[in-house]
């Protein structure tokens, strides 16, 4: 699969180990740097000390920082949706309206505009319709979050993947939200105070939408009361085809 702009290649053991195969398109000039330590280090597979170096390109940190800008449609959720909206501090009265209309599958947008590291983002709920500024970077700015309150965020690119840590102005901590791209689709994921993982995951709009069943399994939208409460997962009806990537060209192990 593409993530970003790496070509991944991912294999499991018959330990049920996941080993992960990162490729970067070639054309760039290379330079080896030595292999990194902890989990990501890439290793001969016959000791933890025969470590191969790690080839990456001089500017690859920022080719892969992505652009976001464009308008984003909801197109479904991962994960416990609900149990985040209690972590955001959301009222009853308004998770049982966000329930109501499918937690903005199908409806909920966000248009960003970008320019390198600054960012304004329109969120629209379906609900509340707010703009949030803020400069990946800068250190801790005053924005306004999706529910129209005041926030403190802090945003950092690591890699691909743009991190927002926030902060109600009283020092309350709120989840954490990573944006990123996952093939054609703009993933924003956070962590619930129980450690679950919420996926809110987005296509770029600009396509005819249908409503089809949720699919059973992990994967369905639920809305975090009981397994039967399921949400319709909004798809295009050729989305599935544009999502099928190109791998043509030379692709070189990273």
């Amino acid at each position: 699969r593409m993530v970003g702009n790496e070509m991944v290649v991912e294999s499991t053991t018959s330990k049920g180990e996941v080993v992960r195969r990162c490729f970067i398109k070639q054309g760039e000039d290379l330079t080896v740097l030595p292999a990194p330590t902890g989990g990501d280090a890439v290793s001969s597979g016959h000791s933890a000390q025969a470590s191969v170096d790690v080839v990456r390109g001089p500017s690859v940190a920022h080719s892969r920082t992505p652009d976001f800008s464009g308008r984003w449609l909801l197109e479904r959720i991962d994960g416990d949706i609900e149990a985040l909206l209690v972590d955001l501090g959301t009222s009853w009265a308004v998770r049982k309206l966000a329930k109501g209309m499918k937690y903005g599958i199908g409806k909920a947008a966000q248009d960003i505009q970008q320019d390198g590291d600054s960012f304004v983002v329109l969120n629209e709920s379906g609900l509340k319709t707010t703009t949030m500024r803020f400069r990946a970077g800068a250190g801790e700015e005053e924005t306004i979050g999706p529910d129209g309150a005041p926030v403190v965020a802090r945003t950092h690119w690591e890699g691909d993947a743009l991190h927002m840590s926030l902060r109600k102005p009283n020092g309350a901590k709120l989840p954490d939200a990573i944006r990123r791209m996952v093939g054609s689709e703009m993933v924003v994921e956070s962590t619930t105070s129980k450690g679950e993982v919420v996926r809110r995951c987005f296509i770029k709009q600009g396509e005819d939408l249908t409503v089809l069943p949720a699919p059973t399994g992990g994967d369905a939208v639920s809305s975090g009361h009981s397994a039967q409460a399921s949400v319709d997962v909004v798809r295009g009806p050729s989305v599935a085809h544009s999502r099928t990537p190109d791998f043509s060209g030379r692709w070189l192990l990273e």
